[in-house]
């Protein structure tokens, strides 16, 4: 981010830590207690980044949301020991 308050990067590693595997800019917002502006700056941040993905996109299903998701939980969920 191009300012020193820039609160993103610390957000989007908050995001990246919480158990949520796929969710919404609505979901971000409720989860971090941030306004809708900075969930959406995190969410374009982590894409940026690629530490987040787009799922779906709103006119895939008549959505009001796109539906992201922490990619980093597949690697835990395929790599993970399995009995």
């Amino acid at each position: 981010m191009r300012t020193k308050k820039a609160t993103a990067p610390q957000n989007l590693d908050v995001l990246l830590k919480t158990e949520l595997r796929t969710f919404t800019v609505a979901d971000v917002v409720e989860k971090l207690d941030v306004s809708y502006k900075h969930a959406r700056a995190v969410i374009d941040f982590g894409v940026a980044m690629d530490n987040l993905r787009v799922v779906k996109h709103p006119q895939d299903a008549g959505q009001l949301y796109a539906i992201y998701e922490n990619p980093s939980w597949r690697k835990r969920w395929v790599s993970g020991v399995w009995r």
